[in-house]
């Protein structure tokens, strides 16, 4: 398969059934992983493979980026969720007890916070039916989410172009300009008709240190700040990126 193919396939899978049976059911499957001392092969390999794609994504092209993001990153949020076992178990309770549900929303979503308290959320139901509907209290549990290179508040940085904003060249110019010509405000041209996609925060090289628009880096600065270096580390979460990129930044600076 190819990455769509087996994204799909998988997405399918989960979609056909309410979340909360699948849920259970995963709680059963975990448990038994533990109970056996077996992992999960396929969910491992997932993992393995998002971690193995970080990495190298500053390497790819425009194009695959854009597939990592909207194809497989999706999926490995979904699947790559460890919860505690109590914590499932609460959750299922609280659902059962019928003060927990799940609603399914587009990207298009948004919330407002109200100036009387709590917050509205508007966004499409399944029967794309437009909803605004009123919480007293609203807690954001998203994440960290990425910021623009433009919001990172060492401003003096900026100005004297230490660092630089993150982006990936697209392999075929003609995609680019199509996508610009869409309107997509993440891709942006120079005046040798190259096309680049801006991802979130600033550029770095291997060893987590801004490099400038001409790839000089500063080998005084290390940027290990999640919400500037999520555009060329996408899947920066688990202990396993954390060991990984603290060593390279460790052996960087003895060297």
């Amino acid at each position: 398969m190819s990455v769509e193919m087996f994204v799909n396939t998988m997405m399918d899978m989960r979609e056909s059934i309410p979340a909360f049976e699948l849920f259970k059911a995963e709680y059963i499957e975990a448990g038994k992983s533990i109970k056996q001392h077996h992992s999960i092969y396929w969910k491992e390999m997932l993992a393995i493979l998002s971690f193995t794609m970080n990495y190298p994504a500053k390497y790819l092209p425009a194009e695959d980026m854009l597939r990592l993001q909207k194809v497989l990153m999706p999926l490995i949020s979904i699947v790559i969720a460890f919860v505690p076992q109590s914590s499932a178990e609460e959750m299922m309770a609280l659902h059962q007890a019928g003060v927990l549900e799940i609603i399914s929303v587009g990207d298009d979503s948004y919330v407002e916070p109200e100036n009387k308290g709590g917050a509205t959320y508007f966004y499409n139901d399944e029967a794309g039916k437009a909803q605004a509907v009123y919480f007293e209290t609203f807690v954001d549990c998203v994440g960290q989410p990425h910021l623009k290179f433009e919001d990172l508040p060492y401003k003096s940085m900026v100005e004297k172009q230490t660092v630089s904003p993150a982006r990936l060249r697209f392999k075929d110019a003609a995609k680019g300009k199509a996508l610009l010509n869409e309107g997509n405000k993440d891709v942006e041209t120079d005046d040798k008709g190259n096309y680049y996609l801006r991802v979130p925060g600033i550029a770095i090289n291997d060893d987590f240190q801004p490099v400038d628009n001409y790839g000089a880096l500063n080998e005084r600065i290390y940027m290990m700040a999640v919400p500037y270096m999520g555009g060329f580390n996408p899947d920066y979460s688990g202990l396993d990126f954390c060991e990984a990129s603290s060593e390279r930044i460790i052996k960087s600076m003895f060297r």
